[in-house]
């Protein structure tokens, strides 16, 4: 009789698991901010892609995280880089949060390109800062949108965004001084858009670094020209471009403004 029992049990176990591994675990932790799945509710990421096949119960109650808002889609962090969509939840218990209301509405700006207005430091998905910057002047396509903590971002890569406020679509305007005009000069407004996306080069380590995206533009503070009559623009402290697949600003005749280093990129590391 008891190893009938046994039995029945493994029966019923076996009947259960497929939908408990499509379902995250129930999470009942008391919190400030909890919301109650309306449905076997979907997850995604903090993208708003979709998360596999995990789910929630219907019914969970679930610790709920920050907020972000994607494509205009308002989602809850419900583990790390897990997150529901608000619509799905109900019964939710929020009283921490507050909520600011703004007449910018980033997400009209969506495909277009934006300028940098100074130098700014990039963020991942989570909004935590990262070791990158985008230089002031520089132009970015801009992908989704997202909102943090009240705050919004502009996606320029994957899993890198910018606040929104560091950016503009106002185009970039010309100073003329008497009427004469002024070709721009390395460190003097050479500015350098990107053909195809390209690896930074370092000549400190003589090797390759972070890749840059096609139609992005970076301000030219130096140019070196190697033996070979290879030309390069410095972006940034140890980061420089090949110029030849970039197009400048300027008309300057390279050679007249490059200093010579026989060996810079002529042997770099792979």
């Amino acid at each position: 009789m008891r190893k009938n029992k046994i039995f029945a049990a493994i029966a019923v176990a076996i009947m259960v698991a497929p939908a408990a591994l499509n379902s995250l675990p129930t999470n009942n932790v008391k919190a400030d901010t909890v919301g109650t799945a309306i449905k076997l509710t979907p997850t995604y990421d903090a993208n708003g892609e979709a998360a596999g096949s995990r789910a929630l119960a219907a019914g969970s109650k679930w610790k709920l995280g920050k907020k972000i808002t994607v494509d205009n889609i308002e989602y809850y962090q419900v583990a790390t880089n897990t997150y529901v969509a608000a619509s799905d939840l109900t019964d939710i218990t929020d009283t921490t949060a507050t909520t600011t209301t703004t007449t910018d509405d980033a997400s009209k700006n969506v495909g277009k390109t934006m300028t940098v207005k100074t130098t700014t430091t990039l963020v991942d998905n989570n909004a935590a800062a990262i070791n990158a910057t985008l230089p002031a002047g520089s132009k970015w396509k801009v992908g989704k949108t997202m909102t943090v903590n009240g705050i919004s971002y502009y996606q320029v890569a994957t899993n890198e965004w910018v606040k929104a406020s560091d950016m503009t679509d106002e185009a970039t305007t010309t100073t003329t001084t008497n009427n004469t005009y002024k070709t721009p000069m390395p460190g003097d407004g050479l500015v350098a858009t990107l053909t195809k996306a390209q690896r930074v080069y370092n000549p400190e380590t003589n090797s390759y670094g972070s890749t840059l995206p096609v139609g992005s533009a970076w301000k030219i503070n130096k140019l070196v020209v190697n033996k070979y009559g290879s030309f390069w623009g410095q972006v940034a402290t140890n980061q420089y471009v090949w110029i030849t697949d970039t197009t400048l600003n300027s008309g300057l005749n390279l050679k007249d403004n490059s200093e010579y280093v026989a060996d810079f990129a002529t042997h770099i590391n792979k």
